[in-house]
């Protein structure tokens, strides 16, 4: 249902449909900063692993590599490392360019629609794919370590945290709202038919 935007000025409605716009447009600018927060994270990593290896030793200490492995890596290697992690992050992407557009056509009036509904469900399957992603990412990143370390042992673990079991539960929290938005919106377009 898109929300009447020739309100009259001054009425409940209307501040509705202000506030509702004014919102929106803060969310989806929050939307666009997460979109660039990961671009710039993204482009620190590549930066440290092509330039500057040595500086990620603290983020690798969970393979029990040895001093200056990763620095040693070939730089084929290290770029498919540096793709695994672009590629786990893949569903953030999704997630903050399907809000993005969520937040637009909620400050156009446009809230109780199928659509919006669909989106809602897609920024909750995001989430729910965001940790089972990081996992698959950091398995691929062990065996590429276990391919070329020569010494020890590298470890392999999946392991979900607190954080990763919150994400599932509020994405599918997310699929939810999204499914019962559906049927709000389907219903609302009846009545109004019937009307």
């Amino acid at each position: 249902m898109k929300v009447k935007t020739e309100l009259k000025s001054g009425g409940a409605d209307y501040e509705a449909l202000v506030r509702i716009q004014t919102l929106s447009k803060v969310a989806k600018w929050c939307a666009r900063f997460g979109l660039l927060a990961f671009a710039l994270a993204m482009l620190f990593l590549a930066l440290k692993i092509f330039f500057d290896p040595s500086g990620l030793e603290d983020a690798f200490e969970q393979f029990k590599l040895p001093k200056g492995f990763i620095g040693g890596l070939p730089i084929v290697v290290r770029a498919l490392i540096f793709a695994i992690a672009v590629a786990s992050m893949f569903p953030a992407v999704i997630g903050f360019c399907v809000a993005t557009e969520l937040f637009s056509s909620f400050s156009k009036g446009e809230v109780f629609t199928s659509d919006a509904s669909g989106k809602i469900s897609l920024i909750g399957w995001a989430l729910v794919a965001l940790p089972l992603a990081n996992t698959i990412g950091n398995l691929l990143v062990s065996s590429i370590l276990f391919l070329f370390k020569t010494t020890g042992q590298v470890s392999f673990s999946i392991d979900f945290d607190d954080g990763d079991v919150m994400a599932i539960v509020f994405g599918l929290l997310f699929v939810i709202l999204g499914r019962i938005m559906a049927e709000a919106a389907k219903l609302s377009e009846e009545n109004r038919q019937f009307i």
